[in-house]
């Protein structure tokens, strides 16, 4: 019986070692590397980056050069030769350059990678094109002409100042947009989304969190929550058609709607200085105000 008692403590022991204190756990830290690499090119830039793990941040630099810094993180658990495959990497960095196309992490060898994070700092010039893909992990991008096309599993996302059109989306996590000149379209499972200096075609959705938006509607927007507020702030004397709905809350407006739409404590419809383009708001649970 006490060598049952024995045998039933090592495995445990083994199996459950990351949460039970008193195990022999091999506590060593991460294995951790780095490149660095500078990549000529003339004109237009089109900018592809992948990462399983890791954040990305975009921002601009010399107008005939791409410019990128990777921090490499290799997880000690469940991993074999963590050290050896770091400096494999960093002797041969997964960047693809063909004219003025780059290609950032696209992996062919799904071992040497398996349990390892890189994180990317790039500087590119201003008239660049940017798609970007993370399966866990924060990105941030601005200053470029774009379009940015950019999405993450599970982690936040910061665009600011793109002159071109910018998709963002996020499994879970905040979209925080500003200062988009073209169409924009932010889409999360599960944060806040959070919109300011626009005045082109807007389109938000996210399952649950609040949406907040400030600029001018001279074209669409198109707003919706499924649990969570919206907050809209409309600058100068801009006309728009409102439409604006609540499932459960309240619907409050201090802009000067008419025009005999439905007006009741969760709906609110109507023209706003005569009317413009078409203003829609839409949450499932929780309040509207406009401004």
């Amino acid at each position: 019986m006490k060598v049952a008692r024995r045998l039933a403590g090592v495995v445990s022991c083994g199996v459950f070692a990351v949460l039970l204190s008193g195990c022999d756990v091999d506590a060593r830290p991460p294995v951790e590397g780095a490149f660095d690499r500078t990549l000529v090119v003339n004109g237009p830039v089109d900018l592809d980056i992948r990462s399983g793990s890791g954040s990305v941040h975009i921002d601009t630099g010399a107008v005939d050069a791409v410019h990128v810094v990777a921090r490499i993180r290799a997880s000690m658990w469940f991993t074999s030769d963590p050290e050896d495959r770091v400096r494999r990497i960093e002797a041969a960095p997964p960047i693809e350059q063909s004219g003025n196309t780059i290609r950032i992490g696209q992996v062919r060898d799904n071992d040497l990678y398996r349990n390892i994070s890189i994180s990317y700092e790039v500087t590119v010039p201003e008239d660049t094109r940017v798609r970007s893909r993370v399966g866990s992990g924060r990105q941030t991008i601005s200053h470029l002409r774009g379009p940015v096309d950019v999405s993450t599993g599970s982690g936040s996302v910061r665009v600011g100042q793109v002159k071109g059109d910018v998709q963002a989306a996020t499994g879970s996590g905040s979209i925080d947009i500003e200062d988009a000149g073209g169409r924009l379209e932010a889409r999360t499972g599960s944060g806040t989304i959070a919109i300011a200096g626009v005045r082109s075609l807007v389109r938000a959705r996210t399952g649950s969190g609040g949406i907040r938006i400030e600029g001018q509607p001279l074209d669409a927007w198109d707003l919706q929550t499924g649990s969570g507020g919206i907050n809209m702030r409309v600058v100068g004397e801009t006309p728009f058609d409102l439409d604006a709905r609540s499932g459960s809350g309240g619907v409050e407006s201090t802009q000067p709607v008419s025009g005999g739409g439905a007006t009741s404590r969760r709906r609110l419809q109507g023209r706003v200085r005569g009317g413009g383009a078409r203003v829609q708001l839409v949450t499932g649970s929780g309040g509207i105000r406009i401004q």
